[in-house]
Parts: C-alpha cells; sequence; structure tokens
C-alpha cells in the first residue's frame, strides 16, 4: 500500500489500562503457523458503529472488539440476544473504546477491561467530550471522556437499551443534551427478556466454558443405525419477537445535571436525529404488521417529537427501507427528507402529505444513509454508481459523480449526516476489475474532480461507519485493511496525495510472515469475466508449486475478497492456511436459477486451471473447502469432478427436498423462501420442479464422490439443522466412501460464535484432514 507513515522516535506498545499504544517499528517478520487464538486474538472494528473524528481533525475514536472476551460474554449469557448487563449480543460485546492523536499515532484505549463492553464513541460537537455507551459499572448506561483531563464520568443512572451498533448516542446541535434509548420505564429485565424469543433447546448444550471441547465424531468406518433422540418441544408464547429488541424509550439526557427527559415510551425506535434548532426529534419506529397484518421487517413510521413534551407526530406512515434510518432534516428544520421503497420524498414537520421527489427509473438505495441536504432547495441522494444532485422544487435530479468503470461506495459523511457542503464532496470508490479502493473529491458545481487516491486496500466495514472527515473537509479518517494486514485507522488530506497510517492495534499477527493477495482471471462458462483472489503461501519460493486449497460459495463474487484481511474475516481469516504453506483462491462461482450444481463446476474449475497454467498450484495437492451454501457447493463440485484430494463441508448440506422441508423447534420454515426465491435457485417449489430439486442434490450423486470429505456442524445450528449433514455422512458412509462427521454440541451455525476451545478445535481437524490428503509424506 503506498503510503507515507508518520514517525514517531521511540514508540512503544503499553496494553493495560488507560494504555496508550502507538506505532511501533516493526521487526523481521517471523515464519511461523498462525494459530487460531491468534485469529481469535484480532481485534475488530466493531459492527456498524461509527468512526468518529473530531471538527478539528485532531483526535479520532473507535470501537474495537476483542473476539475472545466476546465468546466468553456471549456464552455466559442465558439470552440469545442481551448479556445480563444489558449488552446486545450483536457485535458490540467485548468491546473497548479507543481515542488517537492524528499528528502523534498516539492510541489509547480509555475503557480497558477484561469483563465489560463500550462502544458508540460520538465526540461532542465542540471535540471536548466524547460520550460512549457502556456497562463498565453493571448496566448499559451513557458515559462521558473529556479530552483535556483524560477523566470518565458516568452521565446517569437508568440504563440505555440498544440492539444494533448503529443505535448510538446522538448529541444536541449546541452539545448541552444527548438522545439516546432507554430502557422502557416500568419494565424489568426479566420482563423485557419475556418479550424475546427463548433459546431453542440444543442451544442450551452450548460450552460453558471456553475450554470445553464439545465435539462428537462419526467416522465413515464405524456401521451405526442409532436412532436420533426425539425432537424437544417449546411452548413460546405469542408475544415474544425478535422485533421486541428495539423496544425503548427515546429519552434526552442534560448533559450538566444528568437529568432524563423521557419523550416517547414503549417504541420500537431506529432511527432519531435532532432537528437543527435543537426543539424537536425525529424518529423511526418499525411496524412489523406494515397494516397488513402479517409481520415484515422493512415498514416503518416516522414521527417528530417536541422537546417540550408534547405528544409526537406521526409524519410519514409505512416508509419501505432497510432499518429505518434514511431521514433527514431540512437545514431551515422546516422539511423533512426520506427514502421509501427507492423513492425520495419531502414532508412538512408538521405530517402533511408527503411529496414525492426524483420521479423516473432511478432506484434511491441506501441501508444506512440518510439523503443529504447541499441546502435548502436541493439534496443530494446515491443511485446505483451515481450521486445525484436533487431539486427539493421540482423533483429534478443531476447527475453530479459518476465515475467512471468505479463502483461508488459512499459519501464520506458521518454515518448520522443530515447535510453535507454545498460545493464540493469526497465519495469512496472502488474499481470492481482491479480491486483498488480509495476516494475522489468532486467539484459540485462543474463536476470535476479535484483529488484522487486509489490503492490495493479494501475500506472497511459495511455502509458508512468506518470513515469521517472533519469540519473543514481538509482531514479524512477512514478504516482499511489489505491481504496481509488487519483493519487499521488511516488519515489523508483533502489533496488525496498519500495516506498515512495512524495505527497499530494487532501486532501479534502482523510481525508473523503472511502470504500476499494476487487477482486471477478466466473465461466463466458463458464467455464472461470471471475472477478469483488468490492468498500465496507465506513461505512462498518462486518456481516451486504448492498445494491449493479452493474456498468456494455459490452464487458468489469472492474475488471482492482480495484486500480483505485473510481473506475472509474473524474465525475464517485463510492466513492460517497460508502460514502453513498453503495457497488458497476464492473464485467468483455465479449461478443460474434451475441450474446452480452445474453452474458451480462450470465456473470454478477452470479457475483452478488457471492458477495451475500458471505455475502456482499443484495439480495433485488440490483441497475444496466451504461453509453454509458454501458446504453445498463443495457437495456439489465434488460429485462432478475427482480432481480434488480432500474436501471440507462445513455446515453444509445436499438435499435440496429435506433442505426446503426443515422445520425449527418454533416451528418456522428454514428452507421455502431460500429455496423458491433467493439463493437456493430453484424458481418455485418442489411439485412443480421436482426434476430440478433432484437435479441440483449432491445426495442424489454421491456414488460419484471420490474425495475424502470432512463434515463439520454445530449441534444447535437452526440455519442448516444439523439433520442436513448427518444425512450427507450417513449417505457417504453406505456408499463407503472416506468420510468423518463431527458435531459440536451447543454451537450454532457460524464457528465464529464458538467457544475458543470449539473453534480451536475445528480448525485443527481441518489442518490435520488437510496435511493428511495435500501434503506429501517424506521416506524415512
Amino acid at each position: 500500500m503506498p503510503s507515507q507513515n508518520l514517525k514517531i522516535p521511540c514508540a512503544l506498545l503499553c496494553l493495560m489500562t488507560s494504555a496508550a499504544i502507538s506505532l511501533v517499528a516493526q521487526s523481521p517478520a517471523t515464519r511461523a503457523p498462525l494459530q487460531v487464538r491468534d485469529i481469535l486474538s484480532v481485534r475488530e472494528f466493531a459492527d456498524r458503529v461509527q468512526l468518529d473524528l473530531t471538527p478539528d481533525g485532531k483526535f479520532v475514536a473507535f470501537a474495537m472488539q476483542d473476539p475472545i472476551r466476546a465468546a466468553a460474554i456471549g456464552a455466559a449469557a442465558s439470552s440469545r440476544y442481551f448479556t445480563a448487563t444489558g449488552v446486545p449480543l450483536g457485535g458490540t460485546h467485548g468491546t473497548d473504546v479507543y481515542v488517537t492523536e492524528v499528528l502523534t499515532s498516539q492510541t489509547r484505549n480509555i475503557t480497558a477491561s477484561i469483563r465489560s463492553s463500550s462502544w458508540s464513541p460520538v465526540w461532542s460537537p465542540d471535540g471536548r467530550t466524547l460520550a460512549f455507551l457502556s456497562d463498565r459499572d453493571g448496566a448499559v448506561r451513557v458515559w462521558l471522556w473529556t479530552r483535556a483531563t483524560r477523566s470518565l464520568r458516568r452521565l446517569n443512572a437508568e440504563p440505555v437499551r440498544v440492539y444494533f451498533g448503529f443505535e448510538s448516542i446522538r448529541w444536541s446541535p449546541n452539545g448541552r443534551r444527548i438522545a439516546v434509548k432507554m430502557a422502557p420505564l416500568g419494565l424489568a429485565r426479566a420482563q423485557l427478556e419475556r418479550l424475546l424469543p427463548m433459546k431453542f433447546a440444543a442451544e442450551e448444550t452450548r460450552p460453558s466454558s471456553s475450554d470445553t471441547v464439545t465435539a462428537t465424531v462419526y467416522s465413515g468406518a464405524q456401521i451405526l443405525d442409532s436412532a436420533l433422540p426425539a425432537p424437544l418441544v417449546m411452548n413460546l408464547d405469542s408475544t415474544r419477537s425478535f422485533l421486541n429488541t428495539e423496544l425503548s424509550d427515546l429519552a434526552m439526557i442534560d448533559v450538566a445535571s444528568g437529568r432524563v427527559k423521557r419523550l416517547v415510551y414503549r417504541a420500537r425506535i431506529m432511527g432519531w436525529h435532532w432537528s437543527p434548532d435543537g426543539r424537536s426529534i425525529a424518529y423511526s419506529t418499525r411496524q412489523p404488521d406494515a397494516g397488513k397484518g402479517h409481520l415484515v421487517y422493512d415498514h416503518y413510521d416516522l414521527f417528530v417529537v417536541d422537546t417540550t413534551g408534547k405528544p409526537p407526530v406521526l409524519v410519514a406512515p409505512r416508509m419501505v427501507q432497510d432499518y429505518g434510518l434514511n431521514f433527514s432534516w431540512a437545514p431551515g428544520g422546516r422539511t423533512l427528507a426520506f427514502a421509501s421503497n427507492g423513492a425520495l420524498y419531502v414532508v412538512p414537520r408538521e405530517g402533511d402529505d408527503a411529496r414525492k421527489l426524483a420521479a423516473g427509473e432511478r432506484v434511491y438505495t441506501e441501508e444506512y444513509r440518510a439523503p443529504l441536504w447541499l441546502s435548502e432547495q436541493s439534496l443530494l441522494a446515491k443511485a446505483s454508481d451515481t450521486l445525484w444532485r436533487i431539486a427539493v422544487a421540482t423533483g429534478d435530479a443531476v447527475p453530479v459523480a459518476v465515475p467512471a468503470d468505479r463502483r461508488l461506495l459512499n459519501v464520506v459523511a458521518p454515518a448520522h449526516a443530515q447535510r453535507i457542503g454545498p460545493t464540493r464532496v469526497t465519495i469512496a470508490v472502488s474499481d470492481p476489475a482491479t480491486k483498488l479502493s480509495g476516494f475522489r473529491t468532486v467539484d459540485l458545481v462543474n463536476g470535476t474532480y479535484t483529488g484522487r487516491l486509489e490503492e490495493q486496500i479494501a475500506l472497511g466495514g459495511d455502509g458508512p461507519f468506518h470513515l469521517d472527515i472533519s469540519s473543514d473537509g481538509k482531514t479524512i479518517a477512514y478504516v482499511a485493511e489489505r491481504g496481509d494486514r488487519p483493519a487499521e485507522v488511516w488519515i489523508t488530506q483533502d489533496e488525496l496525495t498519500h495516506s498515512n497510517r495512524i495505527t497499530n492495534l494487532n501486532p501479534q499477527v502482523t510481525r508473523l510472515s503472511l502470504g500476499d493477495t494476487r487477482l486471477v482471471q478466466w473465461s466463466g462458462p458463458q464467455g464472461e469475466v470471471l475472477r478469483g483472489a488468490l492468498l500465496m503461501p507465506g513461505n512462498y519460493e518462486p518456481g516451486k508449486r504448492f498445494p491449493l486449497v479452493v474456498k468456494v460459495y455459490g452464487d458468489s463474487r469472492l474475488s471482492g475478497r482480495l484486500n480483505r484481511f485473510g481473506l475472509q474475516s474473524g474465525i475464517d481469516n485463510l492466513q492460517m492456511l497460508s502460514t502453513r504453506g498453503y495457497g488458497v483462491l476464492l473464485p467468483d462461482a455465479p449461478t443460474r436459477v434451475g441450474t446452480p450444481l452445474a453452474d458451480l463446476a462450470a465456473a470454478v474449475l477452470p479457475g483452478v486451471d488457471s492458477v495451475v497454467a500458471m505455475g502456482l498450484a499443484d495439480p495433485e495437492r488440490l483441497g475444496i473447502m466451504g461453509h453454509s451454501y458454501g458446504g453445498y457447493s463443495v457437495l456439489a463440485i465434488l460429485v462432478q469432478t475427482k480432481r480434488f484430494k480432500a474436501a471440507v463441508s462445513s455446515g453444509g448440506f445436499s438435499n435440496l427436498f429435506s433442505q426446503y422441508g426443515a422445520m425449527r423447534d418454533d416451528g418456522s420454515a428454514v428452507g421455502i423462501n431460500w429455496s423458491e426465491r433467493d439463493q437456493g435457485k430453484m424458481g418455485g417449489h418442489p411439485w412443480q420442479f421436482r426434476d430440478r430439486y433432484l437435479e441440483n442434490s449432491p445426495f442424489f450423486f454421491l456414488d460419484k464422490v471420490t474425495t475424502p470429505v470432512l463434515l463439520l456442524h454445530g449441534g444447535a445450528d437452526f440455519t442448516v439443522l444439523p439433520a442436513r449433514a448427518e444425512e450427507t455422512f450417513v449417505g457417504l458412509r453406505r456408499l463407503a466412501k472416506p468420510v468423518v462427521y463431527v458435531r459440536y454440541e451447543g454451537e450454532e451455525h457460524h464457528p465464529g460464535s464458538w467457544s475458543v476451545a470449539n473453534a480451536t478445535d475445528y480448525w485443527n481437524r481441518i489442518f490435520a484432514w488437510l496435511d493428511k490428503y495435500l501434503v506429501p509424506t517424506e521416506a524415512p
């Protein structure tokens, strides 16, 4: 990555309470296998939590999750959704808040703890005070950190109630008050728990200790015909719903006194914004019945509530949005803009009829970004890969940024921004062909680009949460990673001439000799260009071929992972294979309705051929692995080729009929929508397309498998039920194929949520399986 790193003399690394972390000189890389615990110790930026730059651009705050601590907190929780202290179990547990000084790169963990969670750091409008959420004293509350004195204090005693990372604190425009979601008044924690879905029976067997392995191993050499135990039946209260994770009161807290004033009671609140004058708050609530009597997840009502305590006013009913965040105040505070079902609207704050803007075929779809006001007369919004300026009076839309051959990722602005400077804007872009990512600054008056910075990096996270810009537009802070380096905070200036890395958050892995990445290209079955992300072995020697493991996932473009650290995050990090001498290929694998099984082999095998033809991969030492639909993809390919010497199918299935008919303990179906309309690509139900379901089910072709198969599955997996792996195992065992099945009792679908012991055992079995079949045994 081209850069000019800031140089700090005598930099040291200290990891302790209120410790300072600085950039350190990197010692020569060590050639050693990356251990599972190394990967689990990699701190990651908290999910959908804003990286926040002070208005003067001098300090940046962010939240990092410690995966090992998060796993321990999750294992101890009795609820599926919250800890006993109210921390949501959705990506913000096991977190700490960090502050980095931009000029010196000095990084300080201001909340360092081994038990609590702290996240959602938001600077006050003057940049002097940082507010954040923390359960450091036994319940989630608002805390303040003073920049000048580096002191912490709890703002008030009443508990906060949030679930998603983006449900953060909102400072009033004058910085005197904070708006936040609080636990509903009069409802105790036990009462709130009774409004949420219970754990399934199999989840109760989750290991109580991170050091306990709960693997049950079934060998293909065993002849067993024991019946499965009868399913456990649960009596579910009809009021229980995941949507009740959002049930809360909207309140404002006086920063000086800590006094709380509740404005809205017991509503499913998702997003909220102060009006420019600070006298009102607009907020959205999820409406699960859509007015039609059935459960939906994307319908929201928009309200405005006066801070004096007047009743809320319904402004826009039944907005269709992903998360209820796509609304914003006009600079004058008399009008709100919002998106609904791909269209833009404006509505007076009093709630008269909304007026549709920007008519035509354009679809304005942003999961998290609200329409941005340039002035009282115009808005800025993204449709596809174009940025449009929309006139409020006429609804006319004019393109102002159309980056050629680039994807438009985001406007560089805080995730909760409502307006942006009227003359220029910086956008984040990526090149789908080369995988370069970076920034361009656009002059909104004439449409020209005044700055450009693109590098072989991946910009951090989904949505706009991991980038920010100072008030004067001169300093941009962002999260970026690359194939051989975890995500870090970087800084660039408005000229976009160079970048500076200002953090070194995971020295325990960057000291190792990690593999770098290359982009591979080939022709697909329809003549289209397909690509793959190739992770080279950490010990690669030019001219020597290496064993290659293909990590596959159907109907995906995994080449887009080229610049992600280890190609995939968390427990899936493939540097663990790279540092053991393996190359790893993540191929594009598009599929069509009705033919996913055939399409997978047609797309993936030419990609393997291309790596072999480059003189890199050893054609006699090829392995394949995949998780979930990737597990299905592995089996789909294995029934069509004998090329692979080892295979791992994790969390997968082989029979589309049984996947279609799978049912959870609560009576919900698993595979109907998935099979008919979504990823399964069947285009209808089995009674319409019986032959199609059969022809795309590897189960009915398991007799063609010649590759040894390792099947891994969580015993409490309710995304792909364990029975799906078990029927594959029974079939392969009956056919006398080399197969081993390992079920981890109490663990859910993704190994990233498993205990440290089980996640370690999971990977150690993969290493041993691949080594057994892909690493030649040296003669004595």
